[in-house]
């Protein structure tokens, strides 16, 4: 699934980040890898913003910057 579709309290990991991603090299920087996994913290009202749980550290990015990226729920 998209990693854009997360939903507030959902874990995933994440599958595949497109070579050709615009961001790919500054989501890596923050630990966004595929093998990770990820724990949605927050989304805004509209849909805009996502608040990610990485390695203990929350990042938070627009739901555009995470198009293409793929990811697989975790129990």
């Amino acid at each position: 699934m998209p990693l854009e579709a997360i939903c507030p309290g959902q874990r995933v990991e994440i599958t595949e980040i497109p070579k050709n991603h615009p961001l790919r090299k500054r989501l890596e920087s923050f630990g966004v890898l595929p093998g990770r996994e990820i724990v949605c913290r927050y989304t805004d009202p509209k849909g805009d913003l996502v608040a990610l749980e990485i390695l203990g550290t929350v990042i938070a990015a627009r739901v555009s910057d995470l198009r293409g990226i793929l990811v697989r729920s975790v129990l």
